[in-house]
């Protein structure tokens, strides 16, 4: 194999690889949020508005008679003002606190590892076909 194709090759896999692991990371780091979270109910207060086409929610919900903000992670356009959301916070510090959806809550992490796979797949598929086509010409004189 020529050593040219070797160094994209690697990047390449590297980069796959950095991709998977952050995505799954991420993904446990949710899950613990997840299972360590109390529930609520917060309310919209207002939206941040981007390009004119999304918004990120600011979500103001109540614990034990004090209010708490925080912003939304997610740009969306389907978030208004007074709209009622699960709210997922700690309980030992109320201010860590996300909006309980999927997408709020699992799509990147998910997209990085779906993403960072799929990289790999092509590297794979490519170092294969690059191996295959090395020996092929090794073979002819």
């Amino acid at each position: 194999m020529k050593s040219s194709f070797f160094i994209p090759i690697l990047l390449a896999s590297l980069f796959s690889a950095i991709l998977v692991l952050s995505g799954l990371s991420y993904c446990c780091s949710n899950a613990l949020f997840w299972f360590r979270a109390s529930r609520a109910t917060g309310t919209v207060t207002s939206l941040r508005t981007f390009n004119r086409l999304v918004s990120t929610p600011t979500v103001e919900f109540d614990v034990e008679s004090s209010a708490y903000s925080f912003r939304g992670y997610v740009p969306s356009n389907r978030r208004f003002v007074g709209e009622r959301v699960a709210v997922l916070y700690l309980p030992q510090n109320p201010h860590v606190a996300q909006i309980n959806t999927f997408r709020e809550f699992w799509a990147h992490p998910l997209f990085m590892v779906a993403w960072g796979a799929l990289c790999g797949w092509g590297v794979r598929k490519s170092w294969l076909h690059g191996r295959s086509k090395a020996e092929t010409d090794a073979e002819t004189p």
